[in-house]
């Protein structure tokens, strides 16, 4: 197999290979204009982040798009790769816990194949790049075993026999080349040239034993060991799938309009087929077909359905397993097991994973959930949204990371489901929080409920999150109509998973912007609008003496949240807002002050002007963020205010009087939004710790509030870094565990190329990430048994009582507000 010469020339025919022609070389530049998504998917995995000391820190990968490129099953069954940034991670077919990563790589990972088991490596694994590096790797060690360096991106892999792996080198929809590497040994690797197999559009490959095919557009081209040239099969529509049939009696493709086509005999003989063959036509999906795969005798197909479809190729029998939450977009099957099981794992556009043991009867997959991040619709596709829907979405963005009291982070990134963060910044195993509300796999992203805020309670044991949407339709006629709002209430059960308590349906006219949990009653919640009022949540007995309700565990609902009390501050939209330490003064942000609330009635005690503790009359302050702790030995109030410049401002909530201020606009370049988020201190008496950012822009930095030797509120810069370039942050939060610690500057960075990174800008950190590294998990070490949220919250004292005394008393406002 494969023993064809190594002198095989590319045919001079026009149809057997593309004209040296410089827009179709194989050196070529790439064309210009690409798609957004093709730029997103092929762009160089730089992540050398440069500190302010002139450290260069490459930060872990935790997190980000794993549905670009299909994964790979190990030989043994018993891992799956899947390519996320610059490595492949590896995961638990059994646990979905990750056992390790094939990297790092200079390049983004665009391709992972997994060769037959040998005597010296149970799972060899082959792991190709954008920047053109190919590498070996033993799967269970997860260490480099042999590499190689070609000059162009690695788009798709093949490893059909033992000795010879087929690397296709190019980009989707440019020229590509197939390249032939032999395999003497694992270590002992080196290239073969190339084969007489090229495209000009290239799409799918495929290769099985001595078969390799490859989509040119609208052509099927076919190689086979010993010819001297492919053959090219035309089609009416461009191709977009493609599997060969593993007994190589016929080649499957799919194509834009969902018609799947199957080309029975062209592996037949040898030189041009001279024979006028017509495929096979069989027409179910309505949309391209995304994914094929063979699973033994059957044919596997997906796409835009959000539905699997099985298709025998013996009696034309199909069955169907329908209703995933998403698009199909890759499917990948594994070797058979020990016990003659093969597993089928299908990429979903949400950037989950779904796994299934079988695929008879009835099939409940199991799912690996990735970070929540935009579909592919949602990143800009050309003549994808409207202005006016790239203006709404920009309008709602919220922050991405959430921390938790007590350590662990809680992430929306898009909004369709909540994921957790232990205290090490590592994902913790466990099914997330789903959010998923109606719409088909395939609705427009502007028409599904989103997430807009959340937020956890002391304990962790309470969430009350905010969905809305805006109706496009409606907004054309009626603005006021269009837009709609649900508030859910979730409580946790003994498994640790969350299930919806109490719902209510449209409690704002207009867009909620703040969602707070009180510090100290775990069950009391607080709600504020743009359209000018607040209003305080809580559990409270169901009124009758027998409750006829039923929670969506199958319990009996004996309580429900409720509207305490409501109110406003003369009708001006509230933007922002946090409760004070002690839980018992809230600060609602308007434009030009920030007014500060009592907890229990809801009435005004105080008004903070930001107009006069700026002294600039003319300019309209809006505080668009606001922050409390304890800090210093005080109560202290951070405000991110815009105004003529951006800047945080600090105040004293015993004296309600501004003490420190810090300028943005002269600390971080750039245009976008700054935000602000805070590690509370260990102590009362220990400093304050600041993490100020530019919305979309490359620098972040950490600032300390501190009292200096005559005893005032100062800020002092602590570190500063610079992302690379193309890369903006897009959210920041501290681990707090180690935020603790005075040398702690341990944090988590959502980026705008949708990857969440691991960075310590501590001197220590590169010993830390060396500990880390060294951590290898087992496997077949056994889960804990308690649910997803155990560990945010073990050990966690329980929340304040009602009945303590106060810590802050402000005096109450007698004249009218």
């Amino acid at each position: 197999l494969f023993e064809s010469s190594r002198a095989i020339a590319m045919a001079a025919s026009p149809r057997a290979a593309p004209a040296a022609s410089p827009r179709f070389a194989p050196g070529a530049s790439p064309r210009r204009g690409k798609a957004p998504d093709k730029e997103r998917r092929f762009q160089h995995a730089d992540n050398a982040v440069r500190l302010s000391d002139g450290r260069i820190l490459r930060p872990p990968l935790l997190g980000g798009i794993f549905a670009d490129f299909p994964p790979a099953f190990a030989a043994s069954s018993s891992r799956l790769f899947a390519p996320l940034g610059n490595a492949a991670i590896g995961m638990s077919v059994k646990t979905g816990r990750r056992l390790g990563s094939l990297g790092p790589h200079r390049g983004k990972v665009t391709a992972v194949r997994a060769g037959r088991s040998r005597t010296d490596c149970a799972d060899p694994m082959v792991v190709g790049s954008s920047f053109g590096e190919l590498s070996l790797w033993d799967g269970k060690g997860c260490h480099r075993l042999a590499s190689l360096e070609f000059g162009t991106a690695v788009l798709s892999i093949a490893w059909p026999v033992a000795e010879t792996i087929l690397v296709v080198l190019g980009s989707p929809g440019e020229t590509a080349t197939v390249e032939r590497v032999e395999v003497p040994s694992l270590e002992g690797v080196r290239k073969a040239g190339r084969v007489p197999l090229s495209a000009r559009v290239a799409g799918a490959f495929d290769a099985i034993e001595n078969v390799a095919a490859l989509v040119d557009g609208k052509e099927l081209c076919v190689w086979v060991d010993g010819w001297e040239n492919c053959r090219r099969y035309s089609h009416s529509h461009a191709l977009t799938a493609l599997s060969i049939d593993p007994l190589l009696r016929y080649v499957a493709t799919g194509d834009v309009r969902g018609v799947v086509w199957t080309w029975w005999g062209i592996l037949d003989g040898a030189g041009e087929d001279r024979v006028s063959r017509v495929p096979s036509r069989w027409h179910w999906h309505a949309n391209a077909v995304r994914a094929l795969a063979h699973s033994g005798p059957v044919l596997l197909s997906g796409g835009q359905e959000g539905t699997l479809c099985i298709r025998s190729a013996e009696d034309e029998s199909v069955h169907f397993v329908p209703r995933f939450p998403a698009c199909l977009r890759h499917i990948t099957v594994s070797e058979s097991g020990p016990s003659g099981q093969r597993f089928t794992c299908l990429s979903l556009e949400d950037n989950s994973l779904a796994m299934l043991g079988a695929l008879h009867g009835w099939v409940t997959p199991d799912y690996i959930y990735a970070l929540d991040v935009p579909l592919s619709g949602e990143f800009g596709r050309a003549g994808g949204a409207t202005k006016k829907q790239k203006k709404r979405k920009a309008q709602q963005s919220r922050p991405v990371l959430h921390n938790l009291a007590g350590g662990g982070l809680a992430v929306t990134a898009s909004g369709r489901r909540v994921q957790f963060f232990d205290v090490t910044g590592q994902p913790m195993p466990g099914k997330p929080v789903r959010l998923h509300r109606g719409g088909s796999a395939n609705s427009d992203p502007m028409r599904r409920w989103g997430l807009r805020e959340l937020a956890f309670s002391a304990n962790a044991l309470c969430l009350m999150t905010c969905e809305s949407r805006v109706s496009p339709e409606l907004e054309e006629f009626d603005k006021e109509s269009a837009f709609s709002c649900v508030l859910k209430w979730w409580r946790r059960d003994e498994k640790g998973s969350y299930f919806v308590d109490s719902i209510s349906n449209n409690p704002h006219t207009a867009d909620v912007t703040v969602a707070l949990s009180n510090p100290v009653q775990e069950s009391m919640f607080l709600t504020a609008s743009l359209d000018g009022t607040y209003k305080l949540w809580d559990s409270l007995p169901i009124s009758g003496a027998v409750s006829t309700g039923e929670s969506e565990n199958g319990t009996a609902a004996t309580s429900c949240w409720q509207c305490l009390a409501s109110g406003s501050w003369r009708r001006q939209p509230i933007v922002s807002g946090c409760f004070c330490a002690d839980g018992s003064v809230f600060a609602a942000g308007v434009a030009g002050h920030i007014v500060l609330f009592e907890a229990e009635s809801g009435v005004p005690v105080h008004i903070c002007s930001l107009i006069q503790a700026s002294g600039d009359l003319d300019v309209m302050h809006m505080p668009h963020q606001l922050c409390s702790a304890l800090a210093c030995n005080s109560f202290v109030l951070l405000a991110c205010v815009k105004g003529k410049s951006e800047e945080i401002v600090c105040f004293d909530l015993h004296s309600c009087e501004a003490v420190a201020r810090l300028d943005l606009g002269a600390a971080l370049r750039g245009t976008g939004s700054c935000s602000m988020r805070c590690a509370l201190p260990i102590s009362v008496a220990g400093s304050l710790q600041l993490l100020v950012f530019r919305h979309a822009e490359a620098d972040c930095m950490v600032w300390r509030l501190q009292r200096d030797k005559e005893g005032d509120l100062i800020f002092k810069e602590e570190a500063s870094a610079a992302l690379p370039s193309r890369r903006g942050v897009l959210d920041a939060a501290f681990v707090q565990e180690e935020s603790l610690r005075d040398d702690g500057c341990h944090m988590l960075c959502w980026t705008n190329s949708c990857e969440l990174w691991d960075m310590d800008l501590s001197a220590k950190a590169g010993e830390k990430a060396e500990q880390r590294a060294d951590a290898e998990l087992n496997e077949e070490e056994a889960t804990p048994g308690r649910g997803s949220l155990g560990g945010l919250i073990a050990g966690r004292s329980s929340a304040v009582t009602a009945g303590q005394r106060k810590l802050l008393n402000l005096p109450l406002r007698t004249t009218a507000a």
